[in-house]
Protein backbone atom coordinates (compact mmCIF):
# COMPACT_ATOMS: atom_id res chain seq x y z
CA UNK A 1 0.00 0.00 0.00
CA UNK A 2 1.22 3.49 -0.81
CA UNK A 3 -0.10 6.68 0.76
CA UNK A 4 0.93 9.92 -0.96
CA UNK A 5 -1.36 12.14 1.09
CA UNK A 6 0.67 12.08 4.30
CA UNK A 7 2.25 15.26 5.57
CA UNK A 8 6.05 14.99 5.41
CA UNK A 9 7.57 14.13 8.77
CA UNK A 10 4.20 13.28 10.36
CA UNK A 11 3.65 9.84 11.89
CA UNK A 12 0.57 7.73 11.08
CA UNK A 13 -1.06 4.45 12.15
CA UNK A 14 -2.80 2.32 9.50
CA UNK A 15 -5.61 -0.23 9.68
CA UNK A 16 -6.79 -2.38 6.75
CA UNK A 17 -10.33 -3.42 5.84
CA UNK A 18 -11.88 -5.24 2.89
CA UNK A 19 -14.91 -4.29 0.81
CA UNK A 20 -17.05 -6.72 -1.20
CA UNK A 21 -18.93 -6.19 -4.47
CA UNK A 22 -22.02 -5.04 -2.57
CA UNK A 23 -20.07 -2.29 -0.89
CA UNK A 24 -20.02 -3.97 2.49
CA UNK A 25 -16.87 -3.24 4.50
CA UNK A 26 -15.31 -5.71 6.87
CA UNK A 27 -14.03 -4.91 10.31
CA UNK A 28 -10.71 -3.13 10.32
CA UNK A 29 -7.52 -4.85 11.34
CA UNK A 30 -5.55 -3.86 14.38
CA UNK A 31 -3.69 -0.58 13.73
CA UNK A 32 -0.07 -0.86 12.64
CA UNK A 33 2.48 1.84 13.10
CA UNK A 34 3.64 4.42 13.72
CA UNK A 35 4.84 4.99 10.15
CA UNK A 36 6.59 8.28 9.41
CA UNK A 37 5.57 9.90 6.16
CA UNK A 38 8.37 10.22 3.63
CA UNK A 39 6.29 11.99 1.01
CA UNK A 40 8.84 13.87 -1.08
CA UNK A 41 6.81 16.20 -3.27
CA UNK A 42 7.89 19.71 -2.36
CA UNK A 43 5.23 21.85 -0.70
CA UNK A 44 7.07 24.91 -2.01
CA UNK A 45 5.30 25.03 -5.34
CA UNK A 46 4.20 28.64 -5.31
CA UNK A 47 1.42 30.28 -3.33
CA UNK A 48 -1.84 29.55 -5.18
CA UNK A 49 -5.24 30.00 -3.56
CA UNK A 50 -6.89 26.66 -2.90
CA UNK A 51 -3.72 24.65 -3.50
CA UNK A 52 -3.69 21.31 -1.67
CA UNK A 53 -0.08 22.08 -0.79
CA UNK A 54 -1.22 24.54 1.88
CA UNK A 55 -2.14 21.72 4.23
CA UNK A 56 1.45 20.54 4.25
CA UNK A 57 2.36 23.42 6.52
CA UNK A 58 -0.93 24.95 7.69
CA UNK A 59 -3.93 23.68 9.65
CA UNK A 60 -6.66 26.28 9.74
CA UNK A 61 -8.82 24.63 12.43
CA UNK A 62 -6.28 22.72 14.51
CA UNK A 63 -3.12 24.78 14.31
CA UNK A 64 -0.19 24.28 16.61
CA UNK A 65 0.63 27.98 16.65
CA UNK A 66 -1.54 31.05 16.59
CA UNK A 67 0.75 32.91 14.24
CA UNK A 68 0.43 31.69 10.63
CA UNK A 69 -1.84 28.78 11.76
CA UNK A 70 1.01 26.31 11.37
CA UNK A 71 0.18 22.62 11.70
CA UNK A 72 1.19 20.58 14.70
CA UNK A 73 4.41 18.58 14.55
CA UNK A 74 4.38 17.01 18.00
CA UNK A 75 7.44 19.01 19.02
CA UNK A 76 5.83 20.50 22.13
CA UNK A 77 6.45 24.21 21.68
CA UNK A 78 5.16 24.61 18.12
CA UNK A 79 7.04 27.26 16.15
CA UNK A 80 7.98 28.02 12.58
CA UNK A 81 11.38 26.45 13.20
CA UNK A 82 9.95 23.15 14.49
CA UNK A 83 7.62 23.00 11.49
CA UNK A 84 10.44 23.50 8.96
CA UNK A 85 12.69 21.01 10.71
CA UNK A 86 9.92 18.38 10.72
CA UNK A 87 10.64 18.00 6.99
CA UNK A 88 14.21 19.25 6.75
CA UNK A 89 15.60 16.77 9.26
CA UNK A 90 16.85 13.99 7.04
CA UNK A 91 13.74 11.90 7.62
CA UNK A 92 10.79 13.99 6.55
CA UNK A 93 11.36 13.71 2.81
CA UNK A 94 12.97 17.10 2.16
CA UNK A 95 16.23 16.93 0.22
CA UNK A 96 18.03 19.37 2.54
CA UNK A 97 18.73 18.16 6.08
CA UNK A 98 19.28 21.39 7.99
CA UNK A 99 18.77 19.86 11.42
CA UNK A 100 21.52 17.27 11.73
CA UNK A 101 23.16 17.10 8.29
CA UNK A 102 26.49 18.77 7.51
CA UNK A 103 26.17 22.41 8.51
CA UNK A 104 22.86 21.69 10.28
CA UNK A 105 21.46 23.63 13.22
CA UNK A 106 22.05 20.69 15.56
CA UNK A 107 25.76 21.58 15.35
CA UNK A 108 25.39 23.48 18.61
CA UNK A 109 29.09 23.43 19.51
CA UNK A 110 30.15 25.01 16.22
CA UNK A 111 29.49 28.46 14.85
CA UNK A 112 27.29 30.30 12.40
CA UNK A 113 23.64 31.27 12.37
CA UNK A 114 21.49 30.31 15.32
CA UNK A 115 17.77 29.60 15.39
CA UNK A 116 15.18 30.33 18.03
CA UNK A 117 17.48 32.47 20.16
CA UNK A 118 16.52 35.67 21.89
CA UNK A 119 18.23 38.48 23.71
CA UNK A 120 21.13 38.70 21.27
CA UNK A 121 21.95 42.05 19.74
CA UNK A 122 21.47 41.89 16.01
CA UNK A 123 20.14 38.30 16.02
CA UNK A 124 18.41 38.50 12.65
CA UNK A 125 18.14 34.79 11.92
CA UNK A 126 15.81 33.54 14.64
CA UNK A 127 13.43 31.96 12.15
CA UNK A 128 13.77 30.30 8.76
CA UNK A 129 11.68 33.02 7.14
CA UNK A 130 14.30 35.58 8.16
CA UNK A 131 16.13 34.44 5.02
CA UNK A 132 13.73 32.14 3.14
CA UNK A 133 10.33 32.55 1.52
CA UNK A 134 8.39 29.26 1.85
CA UNK A 135 5.71 30.40 -0.61
CA UNK A 136 8.03 30.67 -3.59
CA UNK A 137 8.30 27.93 -6.19
CA UNK A 138 11.54 26.07 -5.46
CA UNK A 139 11.89 25.05 -9.11
CA UNK A 140 12.10 28.72 -10.10
CA UNK A 141 13.82 30.05 -6.98
CA UNK A 142 16.40 27.55 -5.69
CA UNK A 143 17.07 27.89 -1.96
CA UNK A 144 13.84 29.94 -1.65
CA UNK A 145 15.48 33.32 -0.95
CA UNK A 146 13.20 35.84 0.71
CA UNK A 147 12.40 38.90 -1.41
CA UNK A 148 13.12 41.19 1.53
CA UNK A 149 15.77 40.45 4.18
CA UNK A 150 16.41 42.90 7.00
CA UNK A 151 14.30 45.47 5.17
CA UNK A 152 16.40 45.24 2.01
CA UNK A 153 15.63 43.76 -1.38
CA UNK A 154 17.33 40.38 -1.68
CA UNK A 155 15.36 38.46 -4.23
CA UNK A 156 18.04 35.99 -5.22
CA UNK A 157 20.38 33.56 -3.55
CA UNK A 158 23.99 34.72 -3.33
CA UNK A 159 25.91 37.61 -1.82
CA UNK A 160 22.91 39.91 -2.15
CA UNK A 161 21.21 37.61 0.32
CA UNK A 162 24.12 37.67 2.82
CA UNK A 163 24.90 41.37 2.51
CA UNK A 164 21.36 42.35 3.41
CA UNK A 165 22.35 41.72 7.04
CA UNK A 166 26.13 41.90 6.73
CA UNK A 167 25.79 45.46 5.56
CA UNK A 168 27.64 48.74 6.01
CA UNK A 169 25.71 49.31 9.27
CA UNK A 170 26.75 45.91 10.69
CA UNK A 171 23.09 45.09 11.26
CA UNK A 172 23.85 41.49 12.16
CA UNK A 173 26.02 42.68 15.07
CA UNK A 174 24.22 45.74 16.34
CA UNK A 175 25.77 48.95 17.63
CA UNK A 176 29.44 49.22 18.38
CA UNK A 177 30.91 46.98 15.69
CA UNK A 178 34.71 47.34 15.96
CA UNK A 179 36.80 48.91 13.21
CA UNK A 180 38.93 46.55 11.13
CA UNK A 181 41.97 48.42 12.43
CA UNK A 182 41.10 47.35 16.00
CA UNK A 183 39.15 44.08 15.94
CA UNK A 184 37.74 42.60 19.12
CA UNK A 185 39.74 39.53 20.11
CA UNK A 186 38.78 36.64 22.34
CA UNK A 187 41.05 35.60 25.19
CA UNK A 188 42.79 33.12 22.89
CA UNK A 189 43.53 35.87 20.36
CA UNK A 190 40.91 35.06 17.71
CA UNK A 191 39.32 38.20 16.18
CA UNK A 192 35.64 37.56 16.93
CA UNK A 193 34.41 40.92 15.57
CA UNK A 194 35.81 43.71 13.45
CA UNK A 195 36.98 41.70 10.45
CA UNK A 196 34.31 42.67 7.92
CA UNK A 197 35.09 46.02 6.25
CA UNK A 198 31.65 46.32 4.63
CA UNK A 199 30.09 45.33 1.31
CA UNK A 200 31.85 48.01 -0.78
CA UNK A 201 35.34 46.84 0.21
CA UNK A 202 34.42 43.18 0.08
CA UNK A 203 33.08 43.38 -3.49
CA UNK A 204 36.02 45.42 -4.84
CA UNK A 205 38.74 43.18 -6.36
CA UNK A 206 41.29 45.99 -5.97
CA UNK A 207 40.78 45.89 -2.22
CA UNK A 208 39.82 42.25 -1.76
CA UNK A 209 41.52 39.54 -3.80
CA UNK A 210 38.88 37.07 -2.63
CA UNK A 211 36.29 38.97 -4.66
CA UNK A 212 37.78 37.04 -7.57
CA UNK A 213 37.11 33.59 -6.10
CA UNK A 214 35.45 31.72 -8.99
CA UNK A 215 31.85 30.62 -8.70
CA UNK A 216 31.38 27.00 -7.79
CA UNK A 217 33.80 27.04 -4.85
CA UNK A 218 32.00 25.66 -1.81
CA UNK A 219 28.35 26.25 -2.61
CA UNK A 220 28.86 29.75 -3.97
CA UNK A 221 27.00 30.42 -7.19
CA UNK A 222 28.79 33.66 -8.07
CA UNK A 223 32.35 34.99 -8.12
CA UNK A 224 33.51 36.08 -4.69
CA UNK A 225 30.63 34.20 -3.13
CA UNK A 226 30.42 34.21 0.66
CA UNK A 227 29.51 30.51 0.56
CA UNK A 228 32.92 29.66 -0.88
CA UNK A 229 34.24 29.94 2.69
CA UNK A 230 31.17 29.97 4.94
CA UNK A 231 28.36 27.52 5.60
CA UNK A 232 24.91 29.09 5.12
CA UNK A 233 23.50 27.68 8.37
CA UNK A 234 26.04 26.37 10.88
CA UNK A 235 29.46 24.79 10.87
CA UNK A 236 31.43 22.47 13.12
CA UNK A 237 34.30 24.97 12.89
CA UNK A 238 34.69 27.00 16.10
CA UNK A 239 34.38 30.43 14.49
CA UNK A 240 32.46 32.31 11.81
CA UNK A 241 30.58 29.37 10.31
CA UNK A 242 33.62 28.51 8.20
CA UNK A 243 33.87 25.43 5.99
CA UNK A 244 36.98 24.38 7.88
CA UNK A 245 38.84 25.30 11.05
CA UNK A 246 40.63 28.62 11.47
CA UNK A 247 41.72 28.90 15.08
CA UNK A 248 44.64 29.59 17.40
CA UNK A 249 46.77 26.67 18.50
CA UNK A 250 46.89 25.40 22.06
CA UNK A 251 49.62 23.53 23.89
CA UNK A 252 47.78 20.33 23.03
CA UNK A 253 47.41 21.08 19.31
CA UNK A 254 50.51 23.13 18.47
CA UNK A 255 52.68 20.23 17.32
CA UNK A 256 50.01 18.71 15.07
CA UNK A 257 48.92 22.12 13.80
CA UNK A 258 52.47 22.98 12.82
CA UNK A 259 52.96 19.66 11.11
CA UNK A 260 49.70 19.42 9.13
CA UNK A 261 48.25 22.92 9.02
CA UNK A 262 45.06 21.75 10.78
CA UNK A 263 44.78 25.14 12.50
CA UNK A 264 43.92 26.83 9.17
CA UNK A 265 42.00 24.21 7.23
CA UNK A 266 39.55 26.89 6.08
CA UNK A 267 42.41 28.68 4.30
CA UNK A 268 44.34 25.64 3.14
CA UNK A 269 41.32 24.26 1.30
CA UNK A 270 42.41 26.68 -1.43
CA UNK A 271 45.93 27.65 -0.34
CA UNK A 272 47.18 24.07 -0.24
CA UNK A 273 48.18 21.29 -2.58
CA UNK A 274 44.65 21.22 -4.00
CA UNK A 275 44.56 24.93 -4.83
CA UNK A 276 42.08 25.96 -7.56
CA UNK A 277 43.63 27.19 -10.80
CA UNK A 278 42.73 30.77 -9.89
CA UNK A 279 45.09 30.67 -6.88
CA UNK A 280 48.64 31.25 -8.12
CA UNK A 281 52.01 32.55 -6.99
CA UNK A 282 53.30 32.54 -3.43
CA UNK A 283 49.79 32.03 -2.02
CA UNK A 284 49.12 28.85 -4.02
CA UNK A 285 50.44 26.29 -1.53
CA UNK A 286 51.01 27.90 1.85
CA UNK A 287 50.28 24.60 3.59
CA UNK A 288 53.52 23.20 2.19
CA UNK A 289 55.46 25.70 4.31
CA UNK A 290 54.42 23.78 7.42
CA UNK A 291 55.51 20.35 6.19
CA UNK A 292 58.33 19.09 8.33
CA UNK A 293 57.89 21.74 11.01
CA UNK A 294 58.41 24.91 8.99
CA UNK A 295 56.12 27.89 8.66
CA UNK A 296 55.86 31.26 10.39
CA UNK A 297 55.92 30.34 14.08
CA UNK A 298 55.80 31.70 17.60
CA UNK A 299 59.32 31.36 18.99
CA UNK A 300 58.95 32.35 22.63
CA UNK A 301 56.54 31.46 25.41
CA UNK A 302 54.71 33.94 27.62
CA UNK A 303 52.15 35.22 25.12
CA UNK A 304 48.72 34.13 23.95
CA UNK A 305 50.06 31.19 21.97
CA UNK A 306 52.48 28.46 23.07
CA UNK A 307 56.06 28.43 21.85
CA UNK A 308 56.33 26.57 18.57
CA UNK A 309 52.75 27.28 17.54
CA UNK A 310 52.14 28.40 13.96
CA UNK A 311 51.28 32.05 13.51
CA UNK A 312 47.54 32.19 12.69
CA UNK A 313 46.68 33.53 9.23
CA UNK A 314 44.43 36.20 10.72
CA UNK A 315 47.37 37.93 12.46
CA UNK A 316 48.60 39.15 9.07
CA UNK A 317 45.60 38.83 6.75
CA UNK A 318 41.95 39.78 6.58
CA UNK A 319 40.13 37.48 4.13
CA UNK A 320 37.48 40.15 3.49
CA UNK A 321 39.92 42.75 2.17
CA UNK A 322 41.37 46.04 3.35
CA UNK A 323 39.64 49.38 3.77
CA UNK A 324 43.02 51.05 4.39
CA UNK A 325 44.64 50.40 1.02
CA UNK A 326 46.66 47.31 1.94
CA UNK A 327 47.68 44.84 -0.75
CA UNK A 328 47.72 41.07 -0.43
CA UNK A 329 44.75 40.92 1.96
CA UNK A 330 46.99 42.38 4.66
CA UNK A 331 45.05 43.18 7.79
CA UNK A 332 44.07 46.77 8.58
CA UNK A 333 45.25 46.05 12.11
CA UNK A 334 48.84 46.15 10.82
CA UNK A 335 48.38 49.61 9.34
CA UNK A 336 47.45 51.19 6.03
CA UNK A 337 48.98 51.47 2.57
CA UNK A 338 51.03 48.30 3.09
CA UNK A 339 52.37 46.74 -0.10
CA UNK A 340 55.17 44.15 -0.01
CA UNK A 341 55.88 44.40 -3.76
CA UNK A 342 58.96 46.63 -3.18
CA UNK A 343 61.88 46.04 -0.78
CA UNK A 344 60.88 49.05 1.29
CA UNK A 345 57.25 47.98 1.34
CA UNK A 346 58.14 44.41 2.27
CA UNK A 347 60.23 45.70 5.16
CA UNK A 348 57.42 47.98 6.35
CA UNK A 349 55.05 45.00 6.52
CA UNK A 350 57.49 42.98 8.66
CA UNK A 351 58.24 45.91 10.94
CA UNK A 352 54.53 46.43 11.51
CA UNK A 353 54.93 43.54 13.99
CA UNK A 354 58.67 43.17 14.53
CA UNK A 355 60.97 45.88 15.92
CA UNK A 356 64.27 46.94 14.38
CA UNK A 357 67.47 46.37 16.29
CA UNK A 358 67.56 50.09 17.11
CA UNK A 359 64.07 49.98 18.61
CA UNK A 360 61.90 51.37 15.84
CA UNK A 361 58.70 50.14 14.15
CA UNK A 362 56.83 51.15 11.03
CA UNK A 363 53.97 53.59 11.66
CA UNK A 364 51.59 53.64 8.68
CA UNK A 365 49.74 56.71 9.91
CA UNK A 366 52.92 58.79 10.01
CA UNK A 367 54.53 57.01 7.06
CA UNK A 368 57.81 56.62 8.91
CA UNK A 369 59.64 54.61 11.54
CA UNK A 370 58.95 55.60 15.14
CA UNK A 371 60.17 54.43 18.54
CA UNK A 372 58.53 51.24 19.72
CA UNK A 373 56.14 51.50 22.63
CA UNK A 374 54.44 48.86 24.78
CA UNK A 375 52.54 47.30 21.87
CA UNK A 376 52.14 43.54 21.76
CA UNK A 377 51.61 40.84 19.15
CA UNK A 378 49.80 37.76 20.45
CA UNK A 379 50.60 38.94 23.98
CA UNK A 380 54.35 39.35 23.36
CA UNK A 381 55.98 42.77 23.75
CA UNK A 382 57.33 44.19 20.49
CA UNK A 383 60.22 45.84 22.33
CA UNK A 384 61.52 42.45 23.51
CA UNK A 385 60.60 42.94 27.16
CA UNK A 386 60.10 39.56 28.80
CA UNK A 387 62.49 37.76 26.49
CA UNK A 388 60.37 37.80 23.34
CA UNK A 389 62.09 37.71 19.96
CA UNK A 390 59.99 40.33 18.20
CA UNK A 391 62.87 42.78 18.55
CA UNK A 392 65.46 41.82 15.94
CA UNK A 393 68.94 40.67 16.84
CA UNK A 394 71.76 43.19 16.61
CA UNK A 395 73.29 42.33 13.25
CA UNK A 396 73.63 44.24 9.96
CA UNK A 397 70.41 44.52 8.00
CA UNK A 398 68.14 44.74 11.03
CA UNK A 399 68.24 48.50 11.56
CA UNK A 400 65.48 50.95 10.73
CA UNK A 401 67.75 52.74 8.25
CA UNK A 402 68.35 49.57 6.24
CA UNK A 403 66.38 49.30 3.04
CA UNK A 404 66.60 45.72 1.85
CA UNK A 405 63.60 43.40 1.80
CA UNK A 406 63.58 40.98 4.71
CA UNK A 407 62.93 38.18 2.21
CA UNK A 408 66.46 38.60 0.84
CA UNK A 409 67.71 36.62 3.83
CA UNK A 410 64.62 35.07 5.34
CA UNK A 411 62.74 33.70 2.36
CA UNK A 412 59.00 34.15 2.03
CA UNK A 413 56.72 35.36 4.83
CA UNK A 414 54.99 32.00 5.15
CA UNK A 415 58.16 30.10 5.94
CA UNK A 416 60.89 32.45 7.23
CA UNK A 417 62.43 29.80 9.51
CA UNK A 418 62.90 27.00 6.99
CA UNK A 419 66.55 27.85 6.27
CA UNK A 420 69.73 27.47 8.30
CA UNK A 421 70.38 29.75 11.31
CA UNK A 422 66.70 29.61 12.35
CA UNK A 423 65.61 32.47 10.19
CA UNK A 424 68.43 33.29 7.79
CA UNK A 425 68.04 31.92 4.28
CA UNK A 426 70.51 29.29 3.13
CA UNK A 427 73.61 30.88 1.63
CA UNK A 428 73.27 31.40 -2.09
CA UNK A 429 69.64 30.39 -2.19
CA UNK A 430 68.63 33.70 -3.72
CA UNK A 431 71.26 33.64 -6.46
CA UNK A 432 71.63 29.94 -7.19
CA UNK A 433 72.46 26.62 -5.55
CA UNK A 434 73.98 26.63 -2.07
CA UNK A 435 77.77 26.53 -2.05
CA UNK A 436 80.54 25.20 0.12
CA UNK A 437 83.12 27.49 1.71
CA UNK A 438 85.38 26.94 -1.30
CA UNK A 439 82.69 27.84 -3.83
CA UNK A 440 82.48 31.59 -4.36
CA UNK A 441 80.38 31.53 -7.49
CA UNK A 442 77.36 32.56 -5.42
CA UNK A 443 77.07 34.58 -2.24
CA UNK A 444 80.01 35.89 -0.19
CA UNK A 445 83.70 35.02 -0.48
CA UNK A 446 85.20 33.72 2.80
CA UNK A 447 87.21 36.42 4.58
CA UNK A 448 90.43 35.71 6.50
CA UNK A 449 91.31 37.61 9.68
CA UNK A 450 93.54 40.68 9.17
CA UNK A 451 96.15 39.32 11.56
CA UNK A 452 96.55 36.57 14.09
CA UNK A 453 95.00 38.66 16.89
CA UNK A 454 91.69 39.20 15.03
CA UNK A 455 88.85 36.77 15.38
CA UNK A 456 87.94 34.89 12.19
CA UNK A 457 85.24 36.56 10.14
CA UNK A 458 82.41 34.04 10.08
CA UNK A 459 78.81 33.99 8.97
CA UNK A 460 77.49 34.13 12.53
CA UNK A 461 79.91 36.69 13.96
CA UNK A 462 79.69 39.13 11.07
CA UNK A 463 76.18 39.15 9.64
CA UNK A 464 74.18 36.10 10.68
CA UNK A 465 73.17 34.65 14.00
CA UNK A 466 72.59 30.98 14.72
CA UNK A 467 70.02 31.98 17.35
CA UNK A 468 68.90 35.27 15.91
CA UNK A 469 65.49 34.17 14.73
CA UNK A 470 63.27 37.09 13.98
CA UNK A 471 59.97 35.47 14.69
CA UNK A 472 57.91 36.33 17.76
Amino acid sequence: MEDEDGIPGQSYHYAVSAMDAEGEESARSAPAGPVRSAWTRSPHGGSVAGSPLCGTCHASHAAGSERSVLRRTGAGAETEVTLCLSCHDGQGGASADVRSGPGGFATAAGSGHRMGVSGLAGALTRTCSSCHSPHKDASEHPKLPASVVNGKSAGRAGNEWCLACHDADASWFGEGYPATSAPLRAGNGYPVAGTFPGPATYADPSRNAHARIPSGEGTADEAGGCLACHEPHRSSAPYDGLRGALRPSTAATAAEDGRTGAFAEACFRCHGDGAPEAVTGAAADVRAAYAGGGGHRIRTAGGTLPAGAPMPCYDCHNPHGSSRGNAGLLSDELGGGLDPSTPEGYRAVCLSCHTSTDGEVWDSDDGRYVAVGAQTVEGLRRDGTGGGALRLSDIPGHGSADTGACSACHGGPHDPASRVSEGAQEVGANAGPAQTSADTTYGHEPVAPADETDAPVTCSSSCHSSSGATQP
